[in-house]
């Protein structure tokens, strides 16, 4: 008869105890399914059923309580050192698991109170040690089965850990007290226990090793034959240290580390308070500050530890940080990374280890000045951190999330066989049955958690390094410029050296300033911070200044009119071509500075703008459109301040970056009129209001233009430039009041923009290239225009009126009036005398400069290729009148320094790429483009139209950067030898005789072709003036 098979231990108990052990072994293989290897897991369980003999009981309270089989099945499938306590201490396991302990976070007090119940009936110092260990598995299996069915936060966990340690070890310190006291009497002095590291920040692991520190203060004389206060509190030390870190027959309370005491392990296991104190602020290190951060009194004399950290604080966080200790954080961050695998969550990098120092590296630095961040706990100094400013809220949220993961994945290394591990396996089993505790359960879960664990460590690591791991010498030294009353030699060298302050304390003191943060809604902490960043970089673009004192005096000046310096900083470490930019402006623009300073917010606006790039005409429009549509006239003037102002600082940053002077001539004269588009609009409103719209007898609207002449005809303005215009409508008209012509209604638009440009600075208009002049009337009619232009004039009239466009008004009228003028000034025929007339207007002119070195009006100046180009487009050059070139080809830039060499490629470009036919009416344009249309159709030898346009550029590029320079409208340059020689430096040449040789070349060049097209036919004596 063949034998019985024989029984699984599972079929075994289900046979004997029917439809419980069923029931409940079948729950078991639903909850452990998910798990990597859900067999380990059910005879885990199955383990806990048998073990302690009451199977019955055990599969009844299973089964009426599913909660309890669910933290059975976590405990088997997380942590052996939690079922281990369940298997072997089954009661602790029911009374936590039956009144839901896990889910009730208790403190020190509570604990404290139970562990008076378990110390109870217990009177032999092992009995109590004993006791003490039951007491700490029951609340660690209570912590571990929170953590794990959810209930519990990281915050949470942690800290009831720690409490947990503190409520263990002032129980240690009691028991060696009375077992010092039985061999060598009672206490001569109270003794404190200090926590450092994660105890002291009760941010314990379920593993960790607890570092303390002993001290103590002398409270009696002791007898001679007696030890003394010092030897007896080494040996009360000595007894805690026992009871704590020695295998008793329960097991081991913790592992203790004594190494953070004064000295390390060759020091004094316990010392007097006054011994720490001195200690730290006589030969304390850097690294030992870091540790103290974490300190706290956790058993014995509380008070007296808490006064000792209280008198250690400004040794913690000094109001004046030395420098070099920020940057000892961070090497000492890279050294304790080079002893770990890289498979460690707390120090490899990106781990947890990265985010504590980040966090502990501000602390040290700012502590001193921020109350706030003189806290222990991590994550509650992060939120500092984010209130204070000296983090992003995307950086905190980010750092905060990544910490908790991380230490989720060490407390369950940890929580697994209660070992200090913090290293992922290597092998794939192993580390798939760490994804598994982690949450990553199924098929691809060890992928997914390999995954996220790699990105998370990159983005740490990322973080770490924009924070802290990557600060330089510099910005430690900056940060100590910023903080430290009186920097020492070494930051004053290293920071100030080569930048060429002619006063650095005044520089220093001005640095300093700018860390003020005069904005409420920003703290100062943050100001300082990103002011520390930039700094380094700043001071590099001051030295390259021909003026760092100017320039640095200047940038503050700027500062201190933007909204919120914070913000402003971390835009210019964000842009760092717009702090270049902005500081390049302050060593050149007295001028432009002073107006920035009279609006407020309009240094952010700037770099927006420099950011954004350049507006077109229209879109200018439609900002200020937008902007004072329906508002007050003091509004409207306030808004086209702002606008010119922040269009003329960007426009000149980026003049002086490089960009080519056509360009910013061109925006100069969009910026103007779009200005005097939106003031024609709101007071022909305004106008419109109060009398209504003029209309002519026919009923339709009597239409109004502004025109521009001059360099706001041609669209060459440059800065301080003056406008020069003419203001016209239709004729005869009448308001709908009745009481009102249309002529009067215009002439109040028309003084209503010129009183706007005067009042307000914004432009100097001038009206009397109108008819007739000053004798005329201020707002002409059409058919003014046309019989004033029937009629001869003079031929400086019809040179004034080659640069003639429409500005602003109707566009229609504007373009009929410029085309009535521009025909009758090309096509009327030349007077017989009119090179003379030319040539004695030109040296009228030059004698109006004679004792000044006029780069306009002086001999050569490029008032030479303006009358010559505007004479050609009137005729003056006629098909072959031209002589023969008189000299050999050369280039146009021989003889010229590099600096006039980089602005005029692109000018001599036009020459053979570009198209710049005259037309029928070459009114309006550049005398630039005039001049290579001059050229292209025969008139103008390329030779001369070349050496004219690297003349035009060059002196017109000399005159803006003077007026740059000044602050008002000049064309002269400075004759005393030192204003002259400053103005070449902040010109960019390397030397005086570099851009007085550019100048004599140009100028004679210009000169000689004038006198070549012009002149050869005079006598001589016209010729020479």
């Amino acid at each position: 008869m063949a034998a019985a098979p024989r029984l699984s231990p599972r079929q075994q108990l289900e046979l004997e105890y029917g439809d419980p052990a069923v029931s409940v072994l079948a729950r078991v293989d639903t909850m452990a399914a998910s798990f990597t290897d859900p067999d380990d897991i059910v005879r885990a369980v199955r383990r806990f059923i048998t073990n302690d003999g009451r199977i019955a009981t055990e599969l009844r309270s299973l089964g009426h309580d599913p909660i309890a089989l669910e933290c059975l099945v976590r405990l088997a499938g997380c942590s052996r050192f939690g079922l281990g306590i369940a298997i072997f201490e089954y009661g602790q396991f029911w009374a936590v698991v039956q009144d839901r302990l896990f889910r009730q976070v208790w403190g020190r007090q509570s604990m404290r109170e139970e562990w008076g119940h378990f110390r109870a009936n217990q009177y032999s110092l092992e009995g109590r040690i004993n006791a003490l260990l039951a007491f700490q598995h029951r609340h660690l299996l209570r912590i571990i089965l929170g953590d794990l069915m959810g209930d519990l936060t990281l915050p949470a966990i942690t800290a009831e850990i720690a409490d947990l340690a503190d409520v263990c070890i002032q129980a240690a310190v009691d028991l060696a007290e009375e077992a010092t006291m039985a061999r060598w009497g009672q206490p001569p002095a109270r003794l404190t226990v200090f926590a450092m590291g994660k105890l002291g920040a009760r941010e314990l692991n379920y593993s960790s090793d607890i570092d303390l520190i002993f001290s103590y203060t002398i409270q009696e004389e002791r007898q001679q034959d007696d030890i003394g206060a010092h030897e007896y509190c080494c040996r009360w030390g000595q007894e805690i240290i026992r009871i704590l870190d020695t295998t008793h027959s329960r097991g081991r309370l913790y592992r203790v580390d004594m190494r953070l005491r004064p000295e390390g392990a060759s020091g004094e296991l316990a010392l007097a308070n006054s011994e720490i104190h001195d200690y730290c602020y006589s030969v304390g290190r850097s690294w030992e500050r870091q540790a103290w951060i974490k300190a706290r009194a956790v058993a014995g004399d509380l008070a007296a530890g808490q006064a000792l950290i209280q008198e250690l604080q400004p040794w913690i966080f000094p109001i004046d940080p030395r420098w070099e200790e920020l940057k000892d954080a961070a090497v000492m961050r890279q050294r304790i990374e080079e002893r770990c695998s890289d498979e460690d969550v707390k120090i490899g990098a990106g781990g947890i280890r990265d985010i504590e120092f980040l966090v502990q590296y501000y602390q040290l630095g700012w502590g001193g000045r921020i109350p706030e961040l003189r806290q222990r706990s991590t994550l509650d100094v992060m939120d500092a951190l984010q209130r204070h400013g000296l983090m992003t809220r995307e950086h905190h949220e980010q750092l905060a999330s990544d910490y908790e993961w991380l230490r989720m994945v060490e407390h369950r290394l940890q929580m697994w066989e209660s070992r200090q591990v913090h290293a992922l396996p290597d092998q794939d089993e192993q580390r798939r049955h760490v994804a598994d505790r982690c949450g990553y359960q199924g098929p691809d879960g060890l992928q997914r958690f390999d995954a996220d664990l790699n990105d998370l460590r990159l983005r740490v690591r990322a973080l770490a390094e924009e924070h802290y791991l990557g600060i330089d010498d510099e910005r430690a030294a900056a940060f100590a410029l910023i903080h430290m009353q009186d920097p020492p030699a070494s930051v004053r060298e290293r920071l100030l050296s080569s930048v060429g302050f002619r006063d650095p304390d005044r520089a220093i003191q001005l640095i300093r300033s700018l860390a003020h943060e005069p904005f409420f809604l920003l703290r100062r902490s943050r100001t300082e911070h990103a002011l520390a960043e930039l700094l380094p970089d700043l001071l590099l673009d001051l030295g390259r200044s021909p003026n760092p004192d100017r320039a640095l005096q200047n940038f503050v000046r700027i500062v201190d009119s933007v909204g919120g310096r914070a913000l402003f900083y971390e835009q210019m470490i964000r842009q760092g071509d717009a702090r270049r930019r902005l500081t390049n402006l302050a060593g050149w623009a007295d001028a432009l500075v002073e107006q920035m300073v009279r609006h407020p917010g309009l240094a952010d606006e700037v770099v927006e703008r420099l950011h954004r790039g350049v507006a077109s005409l229209p879109e200018m429009i439609a900002e200020l459109r937008d902007q004072v549509h329906g508002e007050k006239h003091d509004y409207l003037i306030t808004t086209v301040q702002f606008l010119q102002t922040r269009e003329l600082v960007a426009t000149a940053i980026e003049d002086l970056e490089g960009v080519m002077p056509a360009v910013i001539s061109r925006h100069l004269s969009a910026v103007a009129q779009a200005i005097i588009q939106i003031l024609y609009e709101w007071h022909v409103d305004h106008m419109a209001q109060r009398w209504g719209m003029p209309r002519l007898a026919n009923g339709e609207p009597d239409r109004f233009a502004i025109i521009g002449l001059g360099k706001s005809g041609s669209g060459e303005m440059s800065y301080a430039s003056d406008l020069d215009v003419c203001f016209v409508h239709d004729g005869a008209s009448h308001c709908p009041d009745g009481d009102h012509q249309g002529d009067q209604f215009w002439q109040r638009v028309a003084q209503g923009i010129m009183r706007d440009c005067q009042e307000a600075r914004l432009y100097e208009i001038d009206a009397r290239l109108r008819p007739w002049g000053d004798q005329g009337a201020l707002v002409v009619s059409r058919a003014t225009i046309e019989r004033y232009w029937r009629q001869p004039r003079e031929l400086w009239e019809r040179l004034a009126h080659t640069r003639i466009s429409p500005m602003a008004g109707d566009e229609s009228l504007g373009t009929m009036i410029v085309k009535h003028i521009a025909d009758a000034v090309i096509h009327t025929p030349l007077a017989p005398d009119a090179v003379t007339q030319v040539v004695t207007m030109r040296h009228r002119l030059q004698h109006s400069v004679e004792q000044r070195d006029h780069v306009k009006r002086g001999p050569g100046g490029y008032v030479d290729v303006e009358f010559l180009v505007q004479f050609g487009l009137m005729g003056g050059l006629q098909l072959g009148h031209m002589l023969p070139v008189p000299e050999a080809p050369r280039s146009a830039v021989e003889g010229l320094s590099w600096r006039a060499r980089e602005l005029v490629p692109p000018v001599l470009a036009e020459l053979h790429d570009g198209d710049h036919e005259l037309g029928e009416l070459p009114v309006g344009q550049p005398i630039a483009s005039a001049l290579v249309g001059l050229q292209q159709a025969g008139l103008i030898a390329p030779q001369a139209a070349a050496d004219m346009l690297v003349g035009l550029t060059l002196l017109r590029w000399v005159e803006s950067r003077m007026r740059l320079y000044a602050g008002k409208a000049i064309s002269h340059l400075p004759t005393d030898i030192q204003a002259r020689t400053s103005f070449a430096r902040c010109a960019g040449y390397q030397s005086l005789a570099d851009m007085d040789q550019d100048l004599h070349l140009v100028r004679e060049r210009c000169r000689f072709w004038f006198d070549y097209y012009i002149c050869e036919g005079l006598p001589a004596d016209h010729a020479q003036g």
